[in-house]
Order: structure tokens, then sequence, then C-alpha cells
């Protein structure tokens, strides 16, 4: 299982219990930012993104928790935000919630959803080192165990290089920064 770093915190989070889905059904999937996709896909892989969706989402805000905090609270962008940041999720995945109870309708989410990507600052690409971000990515425990497993024999330098997302050319580099306690 993958998740993209490069995505928010709580986005990492609910595509892990989307994922767990998958796994649970014994297929693969990318979990992808725009749910409009869903509408593209056939039979049984739409079905199964819903339902690894409605997972997540129940997972991480129960549906009788959302009930009691909604009570005397209309249905709105703010209470979206309010309970997004109580739930630790994205404000799209409680107004998902409140799509599929029918308190709000399509076309309002959809302009929500807009709304909000909007909002997300791009990324600066070229930034920073690659390698260094691995580092910082992997972690140095991880880091170690790799080539530890490697100078044991346990996988070739291709393996490694793929563990460790380098490429093999330049392992000797980040070994001599980073690797391996040796």
């Amino acid at each position: 299982m993958y998740v993209n770093n490069s995505s928010a915190k709580s986005r990492r989070i609910f595509t892990l219990f989307h994922e767990l889905g998958h796994l649970l059904f014994h297929t693969s999937g990318i979990d992808i930012v725009d749910d409009r996709i869903i509408q593209h896909l056939g039979g049984d892989e739409r079905k199964i993104e819903i339902i690894c969706n409605g997972l997540a989402a129940r997972i991480l805000v129960p549906d009788e928790v959302l009930t009691n905090m909604l009570s005397g609270r209309q249905p709105n962008r703010e209470a979206a935000a309010d309970l997004a940041n109580h739930f630790s999720v994205s404000r799209e995945v409680i107004y998902r919630k409140f799509l599929d109870r029918g308190m709000i309708d399509a076309g309002e989410y959809t302009e929500a959803a807009k709304e909000w990507e909007a909002q997300l600052k791009p990324k600066e690409s070229g930034s920073g080192n690659y390698y260094n971000g691995q580092h910082a990515y992997l972690g140095q425990r991880y880091i170690d165990l790799a080539f530890t497993r490697y100078h044991q024999g346990r996988f070739d330098e291709g393996a490694l290089a793929q563990y460790l997302n380098i490429k093999p050319k330049n392992l000797p580099t980040f070994e001599a920064k980073f690797g391996g306690g040796h």
C-alpha cells in the first residue's frame, strides 16, 4: 500500500482506510482526489470504490457521533469546517457525508469541493534535495534495516534501490550519507 506524501495528512489517513477496503476485497486501486472519476467506472469496480470510500468515511467520522454533533446545526460549509477540524478529516469528507444523507444537493457538494480545491496552495517544484527528502520520508530506522538486509544478502542492489526509491547508481552516495551504520 502506497500513500502520496504530498497530499494533506487528512487525505493520507483517508487513503489508508480506503485502501484497507481494497485489501478486504482483494482488489487494488489508486485513490484519486476527484470523486467524479467514479462515474466513469463500470459495474463492480464502481461499487467497490464507493464502498471503500464509505468504509473510510465511517471509520473516520462515525455516523452516530456525526448525528449527535450536527444536532441544532445547519449542514453548511462552516459546519463542515468545524466538524472536519474535530474529526481531523477534510471538509470534503464531511460534505460528502452531508450529501450521502441528503442534507445538501450534488451541486452544492461539487461547488464546495471546487472552492476548497482552489484554496490548496500549489507545491513548489524542484525545491529541496531529493535524497534528504527520501531520508526524511523513509526514516533512519527503515534505511538502516534496508542496508543491513542488503549487506546480509537478503536481496540484491536492484531491490535495495527500489525499497529506497533511489537509482542503483546513487546507492553508494546515499549509503555514505545516510546508510546502514556499517
